[in-house]
């Protein structure tokens, strides 16, 4: 059981000494359903999800905005917030775990070096960015449990759980609950933290045109480049099942 929403990053690479970020907003209401299990999961921490017995897949906005980077100074970080409401009405007590995960961010640039040409940029969601400063690796992007898991309706929390961690294509554990644990209703605010690399590889770019800078007959084109100005997507999935 799924549910989806897509964030996209619009990003400008400048020269100049300006960063600016856009305002996030959060992701509209959406409900997925595993009418098998009747273990729920919600985008609105308000709305009880749908006991529609078939499984439903919904669609979500949440936007992280756009922003400029100075390549002169450390990329901005941006952020945006979502709520994950489970319900669990099975009254078997197996426990249930929700899991993230997200797709490779990519776009279509315009080639610099070739008037009307394009290529592809993939960025790796699994991947990091090195900080040699402070000795440390930034994923792309990070989910972060933000403020108290509540239970609905005075519903135990006891042994039910939330987590942090760097958001992968395999996705990671944000959200669980223990064998005989979770039989009620449970809210948590997440916040999601993207920062993308400064630089990056040329290997990360495809479909060149014949005659770009950027193409692999040219033995002159740089080993790694700056970001390149484009609309960077992705599709971040909730998946919600049951059992510890």
């Amino acid at each position: 059981m799924k549910k989806q929403f897509r964030t996209i990053a619009a990003i400008a690479a400048i020269a100049a000494s300006v960063a600016s970020i856009g305002t996030p907003t959060a992701a509209a209401s959406g409900t997925a359903v595993n009418g098998a299990d009747n273990v729920y999961v919600s985008s609105d921490p308000n709305q009880a999800p749908a006991t529609t017995p078939t499984t439903i897949q919904s669609t979500s906005q949440m936007s992280l905005g756009s922003y400029l980077i100075d390549m002169g100074s450390a990329v901005p970080a941006i952020t945006a917030n979502d709520y994950v409401r489970v319900d669990d009405n099975t009254g078997q007590g197996a426990g249930w775990k929700v899991t993230v995960s997200a797709s490779d961010l990519r776009a279509t640039v315009n080639d610099p070096s070739l008037n009307g040409a394009t290529f592809k940029v993939n960025l790796p969601v699994d991947s990091t960015n090195p900080d040699p400063i402070h000795n440390t690796n930034t994923p792309i992007l990070q989910v972060v449990q933000d403020g108290t898991l509540t239970g609905v309706n005075s519903s135990d929390t006891t042994n039910v759980s939330a987590y942090s961690g760097q958001v992968t294509t395999s996705g990671v554990r944000i959200m669980d609950a223990d064998v005989m644990f979770g039989q009620g209703a449970y809210t948590q605010r997440f916040r999601y933290t993207l920062k993308l690399p400064q630089y990056i590889s040329i290997a990360q770019l495809s479909d060149i045109a014949a005659g770009s800078q950027y193409e692999a007959t040219n033995s002159n084109r740089p080993a790694q480049v700056g970001l390149f100005e484009g609309s960077y997507s992705t599709t971040v999935t909730y998946t919600v099942a049951t059992g510890p």
